[in-house]
């Protein structure tokens, strides 16, 4: 089974969710649907960071789903999106997480804007793969605590600060918290307020696990409903771990001192290794991906540039590609979040839109070929290679370059509306893209 699991969604009048990993093996869309419908009041700007104890069953619950859900507005219509990951057996980053739920709920956000379709089930955003390294998962192993009573609670704080860190961190492992089977946590009083109405516990969680010296002068805390005697007794068990974490926090000084000084040297070196040709520094990717993705776009043609920028002039295009190329993602530029590609086998190098690639090909556009062919031509000025499909049935259409008889090409796609197929090939050290009639070549 998958240690970790990532997912986005979106809840229009139907829920649509794209996971993989630990998401998919825990069968997880019951439990988003279940905690946005918790949600009475939904305004515009109004965001939810959930934390929730997840198993196979109810009696299990040794996994941790993680989600981030913002109302937003478009077309005169409420609706949510949303991000999450999910993680078992391994302790965890916490910033990596909770920065990890904002980056690709940001992604998605990117996707509404313009002429969006908003029940289109295409979310547009490629998941990190549960394959990739991205320092989330620690080494020490997750430790289980089953709670036979378990409760649902809130707490007001401000999401973007990093206290929702220590809040991940003290879910997962303060056993004074291991009864509550999701927290809520919102800056929106008239959201937690509708929680309140249902019944949620109200803690404050900052009281419950910063005060040691409180639980020494024996304040109530009811949080879990629990007897009398059970409180007492996790008290004393935290007045124990009191002269254990005093004398680890010199230690932890001097390792953070450490992280942050060997976190600067390897940025440093980062920086050094990606200066391109011109001496300028490239931008890092928030997460790499390394996976195999599609161009899409019902226009044909996609721009691919050398930096993750529009310019008007075109000033920074590198060259074409054709809806249903196979491009390899390498990630997202952080500033911009412009997906950064591998194109033409590997050799090049470029940036085009996030809104311009897909995990999979159209198939009521496209029909995936992948072959290497050859032009058949008798005429005297070669095979015509048209810039884009919709050229070949111009009066005066604009051609690439005309290709020779037995010159070399490889047949990508079939475009299906207007049978016309989009092939790369090469001229001297330069390769090309563009689009060929089926009449002009063979397959080898």
């Amino acid at each position: 089974m998958n240690t970790i699991g990532y997912a986005i969604f979106k809840k229009t009048s139907n829920l649509v969710i794209d996971s993989n990993g630990l998401f998919d093996d825990l069968q997880l869309v019951d439990d988003i649907n279940s905690i946005i419908n918790t949600i009475s009041l939904k305004e515009v700007g109004q965001k939810l960071l959930c934390f929730k104890r997840v198993g196979h069953n109810q009696d299990t619950k040794d996994a941790y789903l993680v989600v981030l859900i913002e109302w937003v507005r478009k077309n005169n219509q409420n609706f949510a999106l949303g991000s999450a990951i999910c993680f078992k057996e391994y302790q965890v980053n916490e910033d990596k997480i909770i920065n990890g739920v904002q980056y690709l709920l940001s992604q998605l956000k990117r996707n509404f804007q313009g002429d969006y379709n908003i029940e289109d089930k295409d979310l547009g955003v490629i998941l990190p793969s549960t394959n990739k390294d991205f320092k989330i998962l620690k080494s020490e192993n997750l430790k289980y605590f089953p709670s036979q009573k378990q409760v649902s609670a809130f707490d007001q704080i401000s999401i973007s600060n990093k206290e929702a860190y220590r809040y991940l961190d003290h879910f997962c492992n303060n056993k004074l918290l291991f009864s509550i089977e999701d927290l809520y946590l919102s800056s929106s009083i008239g959201l937690l307020n509708g929680l309140s109405e249902k019944g949620f516990e109200n803690i404050d969680v900052k009281h419950l696990v910063n005060s040691v010296s409180q639980l020494k002068e024996k304040e109530s805390i009811s949080v879990t409903e629990v007897s009398s005697s059970k409180i007492e007794k996790e008290r004393d068990e935290a007045i124990l771990e009191k002269d254990k974490i005093q004398k680890g926090r010199n230690l932890y000084r001097i390792l953070t001192c450490v992280f942050f000084l060997g976190m600067i040297i390897f940025l440093g070196l980062f920086i050094t290794k990606n200066k391109d040709e011109n001496g300028s520094t490239s931008n890092s990717s928030i997460y790499p991906i390394n996976d195999k993705v599609y161009i899409s776009h019902s226009n044909y043609n996609v721009n691919v540039r050398s930096t993750p920028v529009f310019d008007s002039d075109d000033s920074n295009v590198k060259t074409t590609l054709s809806d249903g190329d196979e491009v390899v993602l390498l990630g997202f530029d952080k500033k911009t979040f412009w997906a950064k590609i591998s194109y033409n086998e590997g050799s090049d190098i470029g940036y085009v839109s996030n809104r311009l690639i897909s995990k999979k090909v159209d198939t009521d556009r496209i029909r995936h070929i992948s072959l290497p062919g050859y032009i058949t031509v008798n005429v005297n000025f070669g095979a015509p290679v048209y810039v884009s499909p919709k050229e070949i049935y111009e009066i005066n259409p604009k051609v690439l370059m005309y290709l020779d008889n037995r010159d070399e090409v490889f047949i990508k796609n079939e475009d299906l509306k207007l049978q016309t197929y989009s092939v790369r090939f090469k001229k001297g050290n330069k390769v090309y893209n563009g689009y060929l009639k089926g009449k002009y070549f063979k397959y080898k």
